[in-house]
């Protein structure tokens, strides 16, 4: 999915391996890149991989900071890959 004008792809996540708990989406906004890209993001899927690369094991931050650097790729663009709730 490509982020909006303010950069932003519509979705939060919540977990990480300092919370013992996997990676997962907690809240898609509406008629935000994550709500409308297909398939569409839900709350409660597990993210896997973020552009290619596997987040088990990572923090909360290391998350995030992932996904936000997806947007300075060139095209912007943030690939996951998900298990669907």
């Amino acid at each position: 999915m490509k982020p909006d004008d303010q950069g932003r792809f519509g979705f939060n996540v919540k977990g990480g391996a300092d919370q013992n708990l996997p990676i997962l989406v907690s809240r898609v906004a509406p008629n935000t890149p994550a709500d409308t890209c297909i398939p569409r993001l839900n709350e409660g899927d597990q993210v896997l991989m973020i552009n290619g690369r596997d987040v088990a094991g990572l923090t909360h931050d290391q998350v995030v900071k992932l996904i936000r650097a997806s947007r300075e790729r060139h095209p912007a663009e943030l690939l996951l890959t998900v298990r669907p709730n």
